[in-house]
């Protein structure tokens, strides 16, 4: 059951919480916009390759699942 520890105040799971979770609500997600993330062409951008090659880094933080910010292609209009 998850509720807060009177000790400390924050939030803590008991034994048997998971158990009847779905996998999203049981893993580490992180939220990933590419273009900021690893850049492996050199351009100053990140890349879907760079994605690729940092999975094993968020892996090893304990990050179950991404969620890629949708990238749009920029107007680059900008209205006053």
């Amino acid at each position: 059951m998850l509720g807060r520890s009177r000790e400390e105040g924050s939030m803590m799971i008991t034994s048997g919480t998971l158990s009847g979770l779905a996998w999203w609500q049981k893993t580490m997600v992180y939220e990933l916009y590419p273009k900021s993330f690893l850049d492996t062409a050199g351009q100053g951008t990140g890349t879907i390759r760079g994605v690729i090659e940092g999975l094993t880094y968020l892996a090893s933080l304990g990050v179950g699942a991404i969620w890629l910010t949708p990238v749009y292609r920029s107007p680059m209009v900008y209205y006053v």
